[in-house]
């Protein structure tokens, strides 16, 4: 939130990250509410290892 960079590979790498695992979650028949609920805790723990990394 307090500015930084961002690389468009990094976006792609990201997009593609999630849309594999929305594929498998979905071959695996989990439901919806699961799939984004996962979607979410893989943002969270993105974020968190990026705030991890800026303090070292």
């Amino acid at each position: 939130m307090l500015g930084g960079r961002g690389f468009i590979l990094g976006t792609v790498y990201g997009m593609l990250i999630i849309a594999v695992m929305n594929n498998l979650l979905n071959l695996f028949g989990v439901p919806p509410f699961l799939r984004e609920a996962f979607k979410g805790i893989i943002v969270i723990v993105a974020v968190l290892l990026q705030r991890k990394e800026q303090n070292a």
